[in-house]
């Protein structure tokens, strides 16, 4: 039995996690806002010059008085069927500014928007609600707890990255849970701890390198002028993604908003969304069922 599990185990490390490039459609663009259609033309112009691949698309407009409710909101998107849809932070929010919340129809939006939603920065002024100029969309980052498998998300990312622009496929081992489980393991008599513990550690970085190589091989034959590098690491999730972003100086972060059992966001979702204030956002919600 043990040489039977030592075979399966060395099957499963040669295995090797493989993606799929597929390019996402992107011809219709939806823009909401709460302002009227001069506005929106204004707000699309800026987010055509921030990001090149957006101007090739067909846009519609949702203005303030197409909706009175989130609920309504949400349903003209559904029936609109975009296949991007493009708004600010603290839509509809015309009282205190929620700071370190999105505030409800963003949330919404992300949550259950059938379509990827490009989540712009509030300028902070009531004359206009996005700043007047955007820097152009040429490093991306997409962000991941488990890279493996999100093929989703890195397609994203590229679709939305310039020719001659750069991809950084990051993965950030929550070092405080792996602690926690290294803990418990410690409990338990005539485990190898110390061995485990490095080979362990070894692994879960192995698996999205190896993802990591995968994407990038298969990009480079797609889109030969982008730029993949890979960032795999263990550390504190929020603090260490900020840093990662600072680092690259990141014109657009990519990342799920949810897992695909459940609606809510994810606490690491949210805690990005409302903390990475200053940078566009690409939320990706997962796949509808037909």
């Amino acid at each position: 039995m043990d040489v039977i599990d030592e075979f399966q185990s060395v099957f499963r490390r040669a295995e090797r996690p493989h993606f799929r490039y597929d390019r996402p459609s992107l011809r219709s663009v939806l823009l909401v806002t709460d302002r009227n259609r001069a506005d929106a033309a204004r707000i699309r112009d800026l987010a055509t010059a921030y990001c090149g691949t957006l101007s090739t698309c067909r846009w519609e407009f949702v203005v303030d008085e197409d909706y009175r409710k989130a609920a309504e909101l949400l349903e003209i998107v559904r029936s609109a069927r975009p296949d991007l849809v493009v708004t600010y932070r603290y839509l509809d929010e015309h009282g205190l500014i929620p700071h370190h919340a999105l505030g409800v129809y963003v949330e919404l939006l992300a949550q259950c928007s059938p379509a990827p939603v490009l989540l712009l920065p509030a300028s902070g002024r009531t004359d206009f609600p996005v700043p007047s100029e955007l820097p152009q969309c040429r490093e991306v980052i997409v962000v991941t707890d488990y890279l493996t498998g999100d093929d989703r998300l890195v397609n994203y990312g590229a679709a939305l990255a310039p020719d001659d622009g750069k991809l950084v496929l990051s993965h950030i081992e929550d070092s405080v849970t792996f602690r926690r489980y290294m803990r418990a393991v410690e409990r338990i008599p005539d485990v190898p701890t110390e061995p485990l513990r490095q080979q362990l550690s070894q692994q879960l970085l192995h698996d999205a390198e190896r993802y990591a190589d995968s994407a990038a091989e298969a990009l480079r034959g797609a889109r030969p002028g982008l730029r993949v590098e890979s960032v795999v690491r263990f550390g504190r999730s929020l603090r260490h993604y900020a840093e990662l972003i600072a680092e690259y100086t990141a014109d657009l972060v990519v990342f799920n908003t949810q897992a695909e059992d459940q609606h809510a966001m994810s606490g690491l979702s949210y805690s990005m969304a409302t903390e990475f204030s200053h940078v566009p956002l690409l939320l990706v919600t997962p796949p509808v069922e037909d």
